[in-house]
């Protein structure tokens, strides 16, 4: 499908963008460097019970450590994927290397964006969900959005408690309350 054509499909119905994605071949070792080099000092790390994952809607085992910082509004994510069984990052790392993975979109229901998405011919690349420790839960999906601007796109749905919540440094330090994440400054 040409960019004009998607231009004139149904539309996502998109919010703001609210997550930059970026893969890191080690987090520990970029760190120091994002964060001196965007003025990012202050880290999340997610605590997770549970993890679940599938490329291609076959479960997979993954290993990978995550870190989120904040610039305003603008959650900033570092992945590093340690099992290497996740060809959606191990490919961007060998292609393109360190660096912009994907643009993360908060959403109040996931399943209503994936059935639009599939209307519109997005394949869903990636997907996974998380429990967290304090009684957070993430659902996500990556759909390849990359034939139409060069990037995937993600959406995500964060839950606490059942709830929707915003994803904000604010909710993240409710999230150090509840167990969720561990703050690391740097």
């Amino acid at each position: 499908m040409e960019i004009d054509q998607f231009i004139q499909e149904p539309s996502l119905g998109l919010p703001a963008v609210g997550q930059l994605g970026f893969i890191v071949n080690d987090i520990h070792s970029t760190l120091p460097g994002i964060a001196s080099l965007y003025n990012l000092k202050t880290w999340f790390e997610p605590q997770y019970s549970e993890k679940q994952f599938k490329i291609d809607g076959k479960t997979i085992e993954l290993d990978f450590n995550i870190a989120f910082a904040y610039s305003g509004k603008l959650q900033i994510e570092l992945i590093e994927e340690k099992s290497q069984r996740a060809p959606i990052y191990s490919d961007h790392l060998e292609s393109y290397g360190q660096g912009l993975h994907h643009l993360g979109f908060y959403v109040p229901d996931l399943d209503a964006k994936l059935k639009v998405a599939g209307q519109l011919g997005l394949e869903i690349l990636f997907e996974g969900q998380f429990k967290t420790t304090g009684g957070g839960s993430v659902r996500f999906a990556y759909l390849d959005t990359r034939q139409h601007c060069g990037i995937i796109l993600e959406l995500i749905n964060i839950k606490l408690y059942g709830i929707n919540v915003p994803q904000t440094e604010f909710m993240m330090n409710v999230g150090r309350l509840t167990g969720d994440v561990l703050k690391m400054d740097v």
